[in-house]
């Protein structure tokens, strides 16, 4: 096979272990948020389990590192070179993708409002219209900073991020384009990273310079292995790959459990962001055979060794849905089955109906959306875009994010002793 084969392969199939870093960080923004319980960290020491669960900012940041690796090294492997990209073509993949979801979750939050729901309005009625607008002009980052972390708006929260998202697929194309040669690329990149830190300390983690060290090492991890396929090379070895994946792991658990952002917003981010890029290296490499097609994948499919990543690489498929509507859950479903004397069996349940949720709005709605646009709109030939962003993502983040609101989203969600992690 040629290395275009080879790479199009790669990007073509899921990636279990790209999806269990994803489930990784949706499950601590589920955590920071108080949807889940930090119960569920029963195994670790108190200490430690409290504060990996108020770090959901980190989980946000792999997000952005996801989707910066994921855009550049589909797009890479479908356009083969940086100057050849199409913007039309990419956009309609972007928009394919985000906007039929977004367009939902904004209607549903209106109809929340209209109908007076609790949670759902603000003191100050016009916030809210401004939001919608802020979202649908990808400046909710700015809004949320100004006026949009009130009480009614909380959840729309995970729109500030999906903002920043948004004006980066926006530049992406373009930046490419006007760059041409990877080495200038890669100078751009360089340039990004070093004033992430100093973005984060004399502005906010929310705006879109503050977060941009994340896409860039997210970016040239993504440009790292199309380079490496290019070279039609030996694949890596399983150790290497596995190596790399363990070293990102152990740099981005060593600070998600023994620092707090809110306390080291100037440089832990790009530490995570870092360890993040070396696993994402790592398991573009370490992917082998086909075997996961989540949803359509069944256990038996599942390499052996595969099966411990399952849960957290189905939250990880199912990022941007869990991302988008887990505030909307804990609002109007999450008082109604958590049981502070059974937080791990509330937390369970928890999962499961979002989760489930989240499954049926990918099935009926986002994705076959998604392929209904590309069929009509996209002319270009080539290797599919990533299904989802990450955000998260898509890992798929939220609530008060950084100062990553401890405050659970919703009062009764908190266990009423945070700090006993028994079960």
């Amino acid at each position: 096979m040629t290395w275009r084969a080879v790479a199009r392969e790669r990007v073509r199939r899921r990636n279990i272990y790209i999806d269990a870093l994803r489930g990784l960080s949706i499950f601590v923004v589920l955590l920071t948020h108080a949807v889940v319980s930090p119960n569920l960290l029963f195994f670790l020491p108190q200490d430690v389990a409290i504060t990996f669960a108020v770090n959901g900012g980190f989980g946000v940041t792999i997000f952005f590192v996801v989707s910066g690796f994921l855009i550049t090294s589909h797009s890479l492997s479908r356009w083969e070179e940086p100057m050849a990209i199409s913007p039309a073509d990419f956009y309609v993949l972007r928009v394919a993708r985000i906007f039929p979801l977004l367009l939902l979750f904004l209607g549903i939050c209106s109809v929340l409002f209209f109908l007076r729901v609790p949670g759902f309005v603000p003191e100050d009625e016009g916030l809210f219209y401004r939001a919608v607008s802020a979202a649908l002009t990808f400046q909710y980052n700015n809004f949320y900073l100004t006026a949009g972390n009130v009480p009614g708006l909380y959840p729309m929260t995970p729109l500030w991020s999906l903002a920043i998202e948004e004006m980066f697929y926006l530049v992406f194309p373009l930046a490419m384009l006007a760059l041409k040669w990877r080495s200038l690329i890669a100078i751009a990149l360089i340039i990004l990273i070093v004033q992430g830190p100093a973005a984060r300390e004399t502005g906010t983690f929310y705006g879109f310079w503050g977060c941009a060290d994340a896409l860039a090492l997210g970016c040239g991890a993504g440009m790292l292995v199309n380079f490496y396929d290019r070279q039609e090379r030996p694949a890596w070895t399983a150790w290497a790959a596995y190596s790399a994946m363990l070293a990102g792991l152990a740099v981005i658990l060593g600070v998600m459990t023994t620092v707090r952002i809110q306390t080291a917003m100037y440089l832990a981010p790009s530490v995570v962001a870092f360890g993040a890029a070396i696993f994402l290296i790592g398991a573009y490499f370490a992917a082998e055979e086909p075997g996961w097609d989540f949803p359509k994948v069944t256990l038996p499919q599942v390499r052996p060794v595969h099966l411990p990543l399952v849960p957290l690489a189905a939250m990880g498929a199912l990022s941007y849905e869990l991302y988008l509507f887990h505030w909307v859950y804990a609002q109007l479903v999450l008082p109604h089955v958590f049981w502070p004397k059974a937080p791990i069996a509330s937390s369970l349940i928890t999962v499961a109906l979002l989760g489930g949720f989240a499954l049926l709005l990918s099935r009926t709605f986002s994705e076959p959306l998604n392929k209904r646009i590309r069929e009509r709109f996209l002319h270009s030939s080539g290797a599919e875009q990533p299904s989802a962003p990450s955000l998260p993502v898509h890992d798929d983040d939220a609530g008060n994010v950084i100062a990553l609101s401890v405050e659970p989203a919703h009062p009764s969600a908190a266990p009423h002793k945070p700090l006993a992690i028994g079960g």
